[in-house]
């Protein structure tokens, strides 16, 4: 019985995934705290030493959006949806939205004040800076 719970501990352990935010190399911050990246998906920090940040979304449906609402914005579907609705009347814009995380990245690549949200072992791409990272299990 013993030997059944630490191969279950170990598999849980080696299932366990990051989400990190990321941006190119020429982002003007090296690191991001999980409030600022909570100010920055919900459109209260729009710019970072005078660039303009654009935070990008993936599909609504997509599993690794719904995880990142959850786990790192805390807010479910519903909350967002008002939430950006109000924002709206005020003039502001919810994150942009790819279809893929391929896309997400090449405009987060390409654009200096881009940032997207992907599991850690996605990154493969030396020009990407991770900002933030967390351990979800």
């Amino acid at each position: 019985m013993k030997y059944i719970f630490i191969i279950i501990s170990l598999t849980t352990i080696l299932e366990a995934k990051a989400i990190v935010i990321v941006s190119s190399k020429s982002f003007p911050l090296d690191k991001l705290t999980k409030k600022q990246v909570v100010k920055i998906y919900l459109g209260k920090i729009r710019r970072i030493k005078g660039i303009k940040i654009v935070p990008v979304n993936l599909k609504a449906d997509n599993p690794l959006r719904i995880l990142f609402e959850k786990k790192i914005l805390q807010k479910d579907r519903e909350w967002l949806h008002k939430y950006w609705l109000q924002a709206h009347y005020h003039g502001h814009h919810p994150p942009k939205v790819f279809k893929s995380k391929k896309a997400a990245l090449m405009f987060v690549k390409n654009f200096k004040g881009g940032i997207c949200y992907l599991y850690k072992e996605d990154i493969k791409d030396k020009d990407i800076k991770i900002l933030y990272e967390e351990e979800i299990k």
